[in-house]
């Protein structure tokens, strides 16, 4: 989809691409947005540590991904659709940065802290024994 993405969004001001960036996750707080238009993940770190750095991320609906942010997210489509991502990155400043990205945070640190999975990964594994 790069191609695309590109002639997509040649003539917008709003929106820059970079190329491979190494240890990303320390550096997700200085980007406005994460945009991961995947078809499936596994449990995707990316937005989570992006949600943890208070960068919203723009995603594709997909299992994996859309488990990682609230399940009401504004800045989620459904089966990658092309059109639906350009009207998000079209009307992005219509959106409050703010109340996303302290949305974004508040689920991320309520669903994947250190703490939560320790105390879930000790509830299992007390089942076990």
């Amino acid at each position: 989809m790069k191609e695309k993405l590109y002639s997509s969004i040649q003539n917008l001001t709003n929106v820059a691409t970079y190329h491979k960036i190494y240890g990303l996750s320390q550096y997700l707080n200085s980007f406005d947005y994460l945009f991961m238009p995947s078809n499936h993940e596994g449990l995707a770190l990316m937005p989570i540590e992006a949600s943890l750095a208070h960068t919203p991320s723009i995603i594709n609906s997909c299992p994996g991904l859309k488990d990682t942010l609230p399940q009401d997210w504004e800045l989620s489509v459904k089966n990658n659709s092309i059109k639906e991502f350009i009207r998000l990155f079209t009307n992005i400043e219509s959106y409050s940065y703010t109340y996303l990205s302290e949305k974004a945070y508040k689920f991320a640190a309520s669903h994947f802290s250190i703490k939560k999975m320790q105390f879930e990964y000790e509830k299992i594994y007390e089942q076990q024994f």
